[in-house]
């Protein structure tokens, strides 16, 4: 118990800083496999990783003394990061590579489930209802999407591979798109739901692959173009479209 209490707190902590007169936020995570201070800009922004040992004053240290290429990736950061989406009525979402409109509509009645048309995706609520609620219904909608567009496309892909269609399962990660487990289980987040059916083609083939390499050595990525051979294509258009899939 007294072990517990005394373990080091390994929760982010958001965290301000003055670099050349600009105040910058970011995100401070500890990690017990850390050894030296981490700095890296993904979608969510400036995120630093150090040790659980590593003093505050030694972060911020590190922040300063790399400050020219914080600043120049926080610019490109900027630059690229796609708007936040406003949810209300309007708003644009990302789906299948294309974008769809939200409609958000009042009736008296129970809502029936969110459905897709030339109008955009349709939400229906008996009482005005809160962002929460919008980004809830949403969240659903494109999790449900999911379940049925994943399975279909990697029972395709492992009838391509010639190989038995692997258990599936969908995942909520917002920093991984897919991950392939020992036991022969894929998991896909549903977030690909945003990207452009190639690039779902080409996610699930890289897990597909490595059913037979565990690794990403030349043998891997000659599985993954014999499965999916545009992939490298697929695979630049993920990159380039990373922080509009991972918007939310």
């Amino acid at each position: 118990m007294l072990r517990n209490l005394l373990a080091p707190n390994l929760e982010p902590v958001a965290q301000t800083i003055i670099l050349n007169g600009q105040e910058i936020e970011f995100e401070l995570k500890r990690s017990r496999r850390r050894r030296s201070i981490g700095l890296k800009v993904d979608f969510t922004g400036l995120v630093v990783t150090a040790s659980p040992r590593a003093s505050v004053r030694s972060v911020r240290e590190a922040l300063q003394d790399n400050t020219d290429w914080v600043l120049r990736k926080l610019e490109a950061w900027r630059r690229y990061m796609p708007p936040k989406v406003e949810w209300a009525q309007g708003a644009l979402l990302p789906y299948l590579g294309q974008t769809v409109s939200l409609n958000i509509l009042m009736q008296s009645r129970r809502a029936p489930l969110p459905w897709l048309d030339l109008a955009g995706l349709n939400l229906t609520f008996t009482t005005p209802p809160s962002i929460e609620q919008i980004k809830a219904k949403v969240f659903d909608w494109y999790r449900g999407e999911a379940r049925r567009y994943f399975p279909r496309r990697i029972d395709h892909l492992a009838a391509v591979a010639m190989i038995p269609a692997p258990r599936f399962f969908l995942s909520n990660a917002q920093s991984r798109w897919g991950s392939c487990t020992a036991s022969g289980e894929i998991r896909l987040t549903w977030r690909l739901m945003k990207a452009a059916p190639s690039v779902i083609d080409y996610v699930a083939a890289h897990e597909l692959a490595h059913l037979a390499h565990m690794d990403h050595s030349p043998r891997f990525w000659r599985r993954v173009e014999e499965i999916f051979p545009q992939y490298e294509i697929a695979r630049d258009e993920l990159r380039r479209n990373d922080a509009l899939y991972r918007i939310f």
